[in-house]
């Protein structure tokens, strides 16, 4: 399964990004043959915090997919899933001064 570069994806939760708090959520979960998660088989096996556990369950709830296809028919598809949450530096311009 593929995801939809439009559809939802985890936010960097706020109080963690303030403090630098970057972390993992390694999770399960089956892509249904409309493209939606169910819901119900949403399982996180990993996580370094419960706010990075939170944005992933709510991000997935509201993601949709290209579905698997088995002889050209949307079938149902288990998926295991790492998100990855890290700060990236800030890329600032340097200033240039005419010589």
């Amino acid at each position: 399964v593929e995801r939809y570069e439009w559809s939802a994806a985890p936010e960097y939760p706020p109080e963690l990004a303030a403090f630098g708090t970057q972390g993992v959520v390694r999770a399960f979960y089956v892509v249904d043959t409309t493209g939606a998660v169910d819901t119900t088989s949403m399982r996180v096996v990993y996580s370094d915090d419960p706010h990075f556990t939170a944005s992933v369950l709510t991000a997935l709830a509201r993601m949709r997919f290209r579905p698997a296809t088995r002889g050209g028919k949307p079938v149902r598809q288990q998926v295991e899933q790492q998100f990855r949450f890290r700060i990236k530096p800030f890329m600032g311009l340097a200033e240039s001064t005419p010589s």
